[in-house]
Order: C-alpha cells, then sequence, then structure tokens
C-alpha cells in the first residue's frame, strides 16, 4: 500500500463522510481497503463507539426493545455499536425483536410446505386456517370466537 498524496488526503477529508468509502475509492483510484485505512490514520474513519451503560441508557433499550425496534435502530438511538447493543440485550436476557434471515427463510420454507400439504394456496389463506384443517384431519375442533360468546 503506497501512501497517500497530500491531495488524495485533502479529498479524502472533505468527500469521505458525505460520500462514503466506495465512491472515494472510485474517485481515487485506490482499493476500497486503502481508503478505509487511510481515513482511520486521518481520524475521520470509522471508530468503536462505545457507550456506558447508566440505568437511563439500559431503561432507554428496554423501552424501545419493547416497543419493537430491531438492534440496529436501538443502537442509532442510544448511540453504540449494533454489535454492543445486542450483547447488552442479550445480557439482559431480551430476545431479538426480528429472526435471523436464514430463520426467517426457515419459517416461510415450513409455511410454505405446510400450505402445500392440505392443498391450500398460501397467498389465498391465514396460518389459522391451515392449523384448523390440519386439526380437524387429526379430529380436533375449534371453536370460533362467535360460537363462544
Amino acid at each position: 500500500m503506497r501512501y497517500l498524496t497530500a491531495k488524495e488526503a485533502d479529498f479524502l477529508r472533505a468527500h469521505y463522510r458525505g460520500l462514503g468509502g466506495t465512491a472515494c475509492a472510485r474517485a481515487l483510484a485506490r482499493p476500497l481497503s486503502t481508503v478505509h485505512h487511510a481515513a482511520a490514520r486521518l481520524g475521520f474513519g470509522w471508530r468503536r463507539r462505545r457507550v456506558r451503560w447508566t440505568d437511563r441508557v439500559v431503561t432507554r433499550l428496554r423501552e424501545l426493545h419493547a416497543a419493537g425496534f430491531s438492534d440496529v435502530d436501538i443502537a442509532s438511538a442510544i448511540g453504540a455499536s449494533r454489535s454492543a447493543t445486542r450483547l447488552k440485550r442479550c445480557g439482559l436476557g431480551l430476545a431479538s425483536n426480528r429472526p435471523h434471515p436464514r430463520q426467517r427463510a426457515k419459517y416461510r420454507d415450513a409455511w410454505l410446505r405446510t400450505c402445500e400439504r392440505y392443498g391450500v394456496h398460501p397467498g389465498d389463506c391465514l396460518r389459522t386456517l391451515v392449523y384448523r384443517i390440519r386439526d380437524a384431519k387429526k379430529g380436533m375442533h375449534h371453536e370460533r370466537q362467535e360460537d363462544q360468546a
């Protein structure tokens, strides 16, 4: 890695935060890693955001989590990294508000298999309908809300 010229360093100072590393790397015809390292050396690259976990910050984390916000949204609201927010949330015993994409794909695939198994088109039904059909085939009966009143 060759060092940046003064002109390139001035360009990074002026544009790195606004354009981002990828656009600056293209403009300077440099590898992205070089631009990121140079920005860090110049003092305006990505830094770890440290947060002091005071009672007030933890209470705010709990409130946002209870409202259904993701770790990324909570992290930006309290000024911490997503990783630190996730670790603190796990340390507090709070579950994630959003399953991992692989987990969501697994749920979706299981749902499609269930619809296919019972001959129901996934776009035309609700989950409860599929489960009622499944349970009816097993001999179980579900009362509707109107029947109970």
